[in-house]
């Protein structure tokens, strides 16, 4: 159940929301930590709104370039016992779920986009999630970005050589898969996508 006024989610859903997702843990003065900063001022520069789960680490770093370029910094926090939401999200845009699902289902609706930064069975989870949604078409297809490829490479190699090989997913499973290293190529992919399809 969301623990939030209707005003705020009309306010919220009438965005373009690009959904980022990592690593809770990601440290301050780590380059997953200052590239998703610097992903989010861009998009915040550009009018897109970022969606995080409103923790630390990844999601702290996203909401605090959005926030610092006066963007619509939203934040999807849950009633975790010792999970803090971050300081970085707007004024009336923080949204606390009662459990992972309802966050996600909530993410979805939202998103225009998404980037996934390196991170634990969290974002593993919300990642798997989302291609599911993509594959038995619950979802309309939108950007998907695997940002940081050294880290999502073995990943990637996994699926290929033993799910692909073993019929457990078909190759466009894989091409929902965009992995890039440039902040600028993802903002540019993320523009481009939302003036072909006017969003």
């Amino acid at each position: 159940m969301i623990n939030n006024s209707n005003k705020t989610y009309n306010l919220i859903s009438s965005s373009k929301g690009i959904v980022i997702c990592g690593s809770a843990t990601t440290g301050a003065n780590t380059k997953n930590y200052n590239d998703a900063y610097e992903i989010s001022k861009k998009l915040a520069q550009k009018g897109f709104s970022i969606i995080t789960g409103g923790g630390s680490g990844v999601m702290e770093a996203a909401n605090k370039g959005c926030l610092e370029l006066s963007g619509n910094s939203i934040g999807i926090g849950l009633k975790i016992h010792g999970q803090e939401n971050n300081k970085f999200c707007s004024q009336n845009s923080l949204i606390n779920c009662e459990d992972f699902h309802e966050r996600k289902k909530l993410m979805m609706k939202l998103a225009t986009g998404f980037v996934f930064f390196p991170g634990g069975l969290g974002t593993l989870d919300e990642l798997m999630e989302v291609l599911v949604h993509f594959r038995t078409r619950k979802l309309k297809k939108v950007p998907l970005i695997l940002f940081n490829s050294i880290f999502w490479e073995p990943f990637l190699i996994w699926l290929r050589e033993d799910f692909l090989r073993l019929n457990y997913i078909n190759s466009e499973d894989l091409d929902f898969l965009e992995v890039l290293d440039c902040s600028n190529k993802v903002v540019n992919i993320l523009e481009q996508y939302e003036e072909e399809y006017e969003i």
